[in-house]
């Protein structure tokens, strides 16, 4: 017996910015295709672990440690990060942006921090 596949709509980058910011839940957003990061259909992704949580703040407070006197910053888990090499937006859960401005404000030459 042959396995269903599961239909995958594609939608834009830029409906993908439009849903994400009016939602209340995360989604990744890969090559037109959403993915569930937190809330009922990311099947308990959402609120992590404890070991996790520990897991975040010690590498971003050893990378804010490590960059303290440079023009980088440290930002965690709610800084959405646009990849366009593979046509993605992540929500990393650690991320260190350096401190340059680019045609479209700071933060622009790491991947590009995307807007909120």
């Amino acid at each position: 017996m042959a396995t269903a596949e599961k239909a995958v709509a594609h939608i834009e980058l830029e409906d993908y910015l439009v849903l994400e910011n009016a939602n209340r839940y995360k989604h990744e957003y890969v090559a037109g295709v959403l993915y569930a990061v937190q809330g009922d259909s990311a099947q308990g992704m959402g609120g992590g672990s404890a070991v996790h949580a520990d897991l975040i703040r010690n590498i971003g407070f050893a990378l804010h440690q490590r960059l303290k006197g440079t023009p980088c910053s440290v930002k965690m888990t709610e800084m959405r990060l646009r990849v366009d090499a593979a046509d993605a937006m992540f929500y990393p859960d650690v991320i260190a942006l350096p401190a340059c401005a680019g045609p479209r404000g700071p933060n622009w030459c790491l991947g590009r921090a995307a807007p909120h």
